[in-house]
């Protein structure tokens, strides 16, 4: 699927998250992948988008690497920053899409279903995860266990049931028993 938008759309095909992080070679070798993102790519992606639709380069974006459609060539930018405190990132926007995309089956009824990153990655470095791999990538010196603070989770919980109506809304985090006791007690 990847090779055709690609190839017949003309949309260049970008991948990211843990694979393509700790994997890039061998992501970018596959036939329809344009670009990948190692790390974090919250930054990486706006700065790619915010290029495209100014008509300019990508191949001075950190932590992109860019292969060129016509020899094959890659270009492997050094990795970025990577996000320091998830606080600092919006709201997610689901006014972009149809909110027909939100309707989700869960125990046999259909739900209005939303997600909230409540932390990323883990301080652990268990032998049988992917999180060991993850820290040893080279170039992002952030936090490994970044967690939102208890009042921003319960502010972008309440937020996004006001704002779309949510009545299931999925926390999304890797290792919740890792966040500091203080914060499950303001959550809960």
């Amino acid at each position: 699927l990847a090779a055709i938008v690609s190839r017949e759309m003309g949309i260049p095909v970008i991948v990211g998250g843990p694979h393509a992080s700790i994997a890039p070679d061998r992501t970018i070798s596959h036939h329809g992948v344009d670009i990948v993102c190692i790390g974090d790519g919250e930054i990486p992606l706006l700065k790619t988008i915010q290029a495209i639709n100014q008509g300019k380069s990508v191949s001075n974006i950190p932590s992109l690497w860019i292969k060129d459609r016509s020899t094959g060539n890659i270009l492997k930018n050094q990795r970025g920053k990577g996000i320091e405190h998830l606080d600092d990132l919006p709201l997610q926007d689901w006014d972009m899409f149809d909110p027909r995309h939100r309707i989700r089956p869960f125990e046999g009824v259909l739900k209005n279903y939303g997600y909230v990153e409540i932390s990323r990655g883990c301080p652990f470095k268990c032998s049988y995860c992917i999180q060991p791999a993850l820290h040893e990538i080279p170039g992002d010196d952030s936090n490994h266990y970044k967690f939102h603070n208890a009042e921003n989770i319960v502010e972008r919980v309440a937020t996004l049931k006001d704002r779309y109506d949510f009545n299931h809304l999925q926390l999304i985090d890797e290792n919740l028993p890792t966040m500091p006791k203080r914060n499950l007690e303001e959550i809960a």
